[in-house]
């Protein structure tokens, strides 16, 4: 068992025009045993974007991360009907979700932590105006006197009506290129509504927001092979990890987690690779010392620009620290150059909440368990 380490103030990381705010309760939830909380989970995902945006920006540019909140407001039950896309229509109202190739949508249920990796949306919708175009086409040529009778209740569409209905036939994906929504569980669980939910969610974004009508049988899906924990409270440090490697590297990983020819131990192999499996171990303690490394930056890039503010009565005053603006990861790259170079601040700089989405305050709560 590791010692447990202290945060302290709270942690106040500036990416872009937003401010990520850890403090010592969700620091705590990084020590070994303790269930991984929502301000983690959002904190450590945005940093990986920031972070890969600088070397991987070709990736992170076609990526869109939703909070913790999106699926459970998504499934919140209103007046007794099920999902609603309602509840969720204004989150993605400055972003298109069908210009990303991958939208990743980390999950907490039932005091459990998995996630969702949607895989090229930009294809379904190209895929949807093409069928749209075919079909136009078709009408204008029908000649109704060779008019074939389509029988209904064929095989065909007994197969359709039965992925419709929720039989269990898998809608898996063909190729790396297919539209799909991937599930990655360290508990190997299987999810009985978690893709209806998500299919419906995207037909309706894609009506509101593009105009376009989406077929569900073009959204395929499949839970991938993942690592699995070796306990009951690691499942969000894996959710942290499986995200980050996927990121890093989403043209070797696709291949292999549609891969269905080769033999599944050799598939598993060579996954495990890419999932960097032995870094696992670790991952809690590397987390806690990367928030107190971005903190003790912070801390020494304050002290070094501590800002002064003339007051015409009483001469310099010192600005308090807290109200300086925090760092981002491109303040920490040069801190030595300008702890010597750069003139004081004058003014502090405006600091804006973590999320655009709106969030039911009902749901923001910092103690969430999380398996």
């Amino acid at each position: 068992m590791r010692p447990k380490l202290r945060l302290g103030d709270p942690l106040k990381y500036r990416i872009g025009n937003k401010t990520l705010v850890v403090t010592q309760d969700d620091f705590s939830r990084l020590d070994d045993g303790e269930f991984l909380n929502d301000t983690i989970i959002d904190f450590y995902l945005k940093y990986i974007l920031d972070k890969l945006r600088k070397s991987k920006p070709e990736i992170i540019g076609n990526t869109y991360v939703f909070n913790t909140f999106f699926y459970k407001k998504l499934t919140q039950r209103v007046k007794g009907t099920r999902a609603s896309y309602e509840n969720v229509r204004k989150w993605t109202s400055k972003v298109d979700l069908f210009s990303m190739k991958y939208v990743i949508i980390p999950i907490h249920e039932k005091a459990h932590w998995y996630v969702a990796i949607i895989c090229n949306l930009d294809q379904l919708v190209k895929q949807a105006e093409e069928k749209e175009k075919t079909r136009n086409d078709e009408i204008r040529n029908f000649d109704s006197d060779n008019e074939a009778e389509i029988e209904f209740g064929s095989s065909s569409s007994q197969g359709i009506e039965k992925f419709i209905s929720g039989g269990k036939r898998q809608n898996a994906p063909d190729s790396a290129s297919d539209p799909t929504i991937f599930v990655l569980d360290s508990l190997r669980l299987k999810h009985a509504n978690i893709f209806r939910p998500l299919r419906e969610y995207l037909v309706a974004e894609a009506q509101e927001k593009r105009g376009i009508t989406l077929e569900k049988l073009d959204i395929k899906s499949k839970y991938a092979y993942a690592p699995s924990q070796p306990n009951y409270c690691d499942c969000g440090v894996y959710v942290a990890h499986y995200v980050e490697v996927f990121l890093s590297k989403p043209d070797a990983f696709l291949p292999l987690l549609v891969d269905s020819a080769h033999k599944k131990d050799n598939v598993e192999r060579q996954l495990d690779k890419l999932y960097d499996v032995e870094k696992l171990g670790a991952k809690r303690e590397y987390m806690q010392k990367l928030i107190l490394d971005l903190k003790e930056t912070m801390v020494d890039e304050l002290e070094t620009k501590t800002a002064v503010a003339k007051d015409d009565n009483d001469g310099d005053v010192l600005t308090p620290l807290s109200d300086v603006v925090t760092l981002g990861p491109e303040d920490i790259a040069r801190n030595a150059a300008r702890a010597v170079q750069d003139p004081p601040v004058d003014a502090p700089i405006e600091k804006e909440p973590l999320n655009d989405q709106p969030v039911d305050e009902k749901l923001r709560s910092n103690q969430l368990p999380g398996q």
